[in-house]
């Protein structure tokens, strides 16, 4: 089956190869993909609604999506990533916007310009390069790091103080790190958007107005199995009068099956196939997470933030690693059982008090802001290539 596999992939990067050939570069046309085509949302699509809401009407934008539920527009082309589409429009688009990354061995061409946005804002849990020696496969996925990030003529990042460790975490020189905040961040600025999306998600969990939403972003567990450490009976009979809870698995884990009774339907919520998490944050009262860099993004909300790291020790130690000593770096408490956590959760609003200072302090030092908004500042970086 692996033996196939390569087959196939080195067929497609050779179709690559030979359509680059044939192939000249539209100046007008920009590639926006997130998450490997799994979802239209963050960075890459925060930056292609700017354009489409102010006046960047001769531009053309490629979407890379797999899914099925497209929204209609004369200005959007939609491709699947494995598809001869997706390598034509790599070719062929003046600009590539991307939030993951894609193979290295898919190489720009000279005049081709690519915007690394990066799916996540600070640094938290160690990334790329900086990744512990944990794994058999990691010298591997290391060398692919390293040669795709050579292909970057920009790369974004939330401030300042995470420059140098994107630099170092990435393999490439700081001269093409631009800390400008995170585009998918500006709508955290916009009190009419805010309430919108409030209201709208309210109406996707049915009649549960009045209820605090909780929100579950659990991070992804390299190659461990995740289990979704949620006693749903105990929590329903300790928090379903004044809470709704929603998850929110990371994509790499969010196809695993997640059982929930029906008898929790109006209590549990599976949010992890959403398009767009940045609404679920505005949307929310209060998040729980363990490692993930969403702490940075919802930090933005003033909301308090619970870290249930029921195994630090082992994430510490054997998966990741990070740049800060958790401890003391982490905007909210730490909690490592599910007593805790009720306990932390039906005190709420003593909960947010007691962290509020260090929750808006912990929001500035890790997301920059201009004048301009975040995605302004990247759509004209983007454009402004000589290239």
């Amino acid at each position: 089956m692996k033996f196939f596999k390569e087959i196939r992939m080195k067929v497609f990067i050779q179709i690559y190869y030979i359509l680059r050939i044939f192939t000249k570069v539209n100046n007008k046309r920009i590639l926006f993909e997130a998450y490997w085509g799994k979802s239209i949302s963050c960075n890459p699509k925060a930056m292609m609604d700017y354009m489409i809401e102010n006046g960047y009407n001769d531009y053309q934008f490629i979407v890379v999506y797999n899914g099925k539920d497209k929204i209609s527009n004369n200005r959007v082309k939609y491709v699947n990533i494995r598809s001869i589409d997706y390598l034509y429009y790599l070719c062929t688009s003046k600009y590539w916007v991307v939030n993951s990354h894609i193979m290295g061995e898919l190489k720009p061409k000279k005049n081709q310009v690519y915007m690394q946005t990066w799916h996540a804002a600070g640094a938290f849990k160690k990334f790329g390069l900086d990744i512990i020696e944990s794994e058999d496969d990691r010298d591997h996925e290391k060398l692919a790091w390293r040669k795709e990030a050579q292909n970057w003529d920009y790369l974004l990042c939330s401030s300042e103080e995470v420059r140098e460790i994107y630099s170092n975490a990435f393999g490439v020189s700081e001269d093409i790190i631009y800390p400008i905040g995170i585009p998918r961040n500006d709508c955290f600025y916009d009190k009419e958007k805010i309430l919108e999306l409030k209201k709208y998600i309210n109406s996707q969990i049915g009649n549960n107005l009045g209820k605090k939403i909780v929100l579950y972003a659990p991070t992804f567990r390299d190659n461990r199995e995740f289990k979704l450490m949620f006693d749903f009976d105990k929590l329903y009979k300790e928090l379903g009068d004044e809470y709704v809870i929603l998850l929110k698995l990371h994509p790499n884990i969010m196809d695993d099956a997640i059982n929930i009774d029906e008898k929790y339907s109006n209590f549990v919520f599976n949010f992890s196939h959403y398009g767009e998490m940045q609404e679920l944050l505005l949307a929310a009262d209060l998040l729980i997470t363990d490692y993930s860099s969403v702490i940075f993004d919802f930090a933005l909300t003033g909301n308090p933030i619970i870290l249930y790291s029921y195994d630090l020790d082992e994430y510490k130690n054997e998966i990741r690693g990070f740049y800060y000593e958790y401890e003391s770096f982490v905007p909210g408490p730490i909690v490592k059982t599910e007593n805790q956590l009720i306990k932390e959760i039906k005190n709420y609003d003593e909960l947010k008090s007691r962290n509020s200072n260090r929750v808006k302090k912990f929001a500035k030092k890790f997301n920059q802001r201009e004048e301009k908004s975040s995605s302004q500042l990247a759509v004209e970086l983007l454009l402004s290539s000589n290239k």
